[in-house]
């Protein structure tokens, strides 16, 4: 029995061996799959977070700004229509003939005699080109102003430099001395 006794020993240590040997080995696929699988792949997910705060931020910066260009958008849109009605106001060149026609129709509409309408040389400014014209008119106070009204509403850009009136004659009529500004834009400016 004795025999017996050592086998059963011997074989009891073998089965020890082989559990410390297995648990070693099973230790070693962990140790090795946590070191070579699942730790690297935590550090490329805590990589991918990071760089998805990073981008979050970024889109928050963003949104933030592009809540301002639809107001910037809607600046620009109102200066362009202010241009384009100051360059339709502002031409690059005047029809004298057309100006001298107009300058007759709204005299005529207003009630008021053009006794001389002269168109002056072209006076060169920094950013556009200045046409003076001298204008003499006879007329009642309120023909005088819708004239001057109406030319304020004209399509191109009109100031009145000068204004000389007289007193009014025996019908009530004022002799109006007048220069006024017809603007037109420079090439290039």
């Amino acid at each position: 029995m004795p025999k017996l006794g050592a086998r059963g020993s011997e074989s009891r240590r073998t089965l020890r061996r082989a559990e410390v040997i297995l648990v070693l080995i099973l230790g070693g696929g962990v140790f090795l799959y946590f070191r070579l699988v699942y730790q690297p792949a935590a550090d490329r997910v805590r990589a991918l977070q990071g760089n998805l705060r990073r981008l979050q931020s970024e889109i928050q910066k963003d949104q933030f700004h592009a809540q301002g260009l639809h107001e910037i958008q809607e600046t620009i849109t109102r200066y362009e229509a202010a241009l384009a009605r100051l360059n339709r106001r502002l031409p690059p060149s005047v029809d004298l003939e057309n100006l001298l026609e107009e300058l007759h129709g709204i005299g005529a509409r207003t009630g008021v005699m053009l006794d001389l309408v002269k168109p002056q040389p072209m006076v060169k400014g920094e950013t556009f080109w200045e046409l003076p014209v001298e204008i003499d008119l006879r007329g009642s106070f309120p023909d005088f102003y819708r004239f001057v009204q109406s030319l304020e509403r004209l399509d191109r850009l009109v100031r009145a430099n000068t204004v000389l009136v007289s007193n009014p004659d025996l019908d009530g009529k004022l002799k109006v001395k007048t220069v006024i500004s017809v603007y037109l834009a420079r090439e290039g400016s």
